[in-house]
C-alpha cells in the first residue's frame, strides 16, 4: 500500500509543476493592457495602459492615475519565478506592490493578485 501512495505522491507533485500560473515577463506586460473589474466590486475598475499608465476608477469616477510596472523585485524582496505588480507615484517612489499570482491563465480572463503586506487575494476580470 506505501509504494501507492509514493506513486500518488509523486504523480501530483509533478502535475502541479507542469501547470505553474505564474506567467513570464513579457507575456504579463502584454496581457495586462485592457480594462479590468474587480471579481467582488463591479464598481472598481482599473485600466491598465501601454504606457505604462493605469487609471483607477470607483463607480465610472476617476479616483487616482498612477504608473505601474511589472518586475521581479519590489521593495527589495526578489522571489523565484514571482512576477510583482508596482503601483508607483509621480516620483516613481513605489506605493503599492503586489504579488501578480496568474494572468488570463488558460484564457480565464482572470487576474490573481495577493498584497505583499497583508496577503489578501484581489481576483480582477478582464473586459472584453
Amino acid at each position: 500500500m506505501k509504494f501507492y501512495e509514493l506513486l500518488f505522491f509523486f504523480v501530483i507533485s509533478y502535475a502541479c509543476k507542469a501547470q505553474t500560473l505564474n506567467p513570464d515577463l513579457n507575456q504579463a506586460e502584454q496581457e495586462i493592457i485592457g480594462t479590468w473589474i474587480l471579481e467582488n466590486d463591479s464598481n472598481t475598475k482599473l485600466i491598465f495602459q501601454s504606457n505604462g499608465t493605469v487609471k483607477t476608477y470607483y463607480s465610472n469616477t476617476l479616483n487616482a492615475t498612477h504608473q505601474y510596472e511589472i518586475s521581479n523585485s519590489c521593495n527589495e524582496e526578489t522571489l523565484n519565478n514571482q512576477l510583482f505588480l508596482k503601483t508607483l507615484n509621480n516620483q516613481n517612489k513605489v506605493i503599492d506592490c503586489s504579488y501578480l499570482d496568474s494572468i488570463n491563465y488558460n484564457n480565464s480572463g482572470k487576474m490573481t493578485l495577493v498584497s505583499q503586506n497583508q496577503g489578501k487575494v484581489i481576483v480582477l476580470n478582464k473586459q472584453p
